[in-house]
């Protein structure tokens, strides 16, 4: 079993501040790894900029892409990017 995660890293206004927060978007599980490559695979399509970071056994696969929208944190004054991350890990049913 492997669980697929998508997480969504925005912009936020936190105490009048713009910075930046990364949020859970959806969670599901897949029998396969293949199913779960592929379901991601389908997301990302036609996207640019995209990393694909895939591992075999039980180390945790990553695939991410740039949306091209990017701010400067208020606090820190580092440029911050948008962008949604997919992670893949294996999981034991008990």
């Amino acid at each position: 079993m492997y669980k697929v995660k998508c997480y969504h890293n925005r912009e936020a206004w936190v105490r009048g501040d713009l910075e930046e927060e990364e949020v859970l978007v959806f969670s599901d599980i897949f029998k396969t790894k293949k199913a779960a490559k592929e379901y991601i695979e389908n997301k990302v399509r036609g996207k640019s900029n995209v990393t694909r970071e895939y591992h075999r056994g039980d180390k945790t696969s990553y695939v991410w892409y740039n949306t091209g929208h990017e701010w400067i944190n208020e606090n820190s004054g580092e440029p911050c990017y948008e962008c949604y991350t997919y992670t893949i890990d294996k999981i034991n049913p008990k």
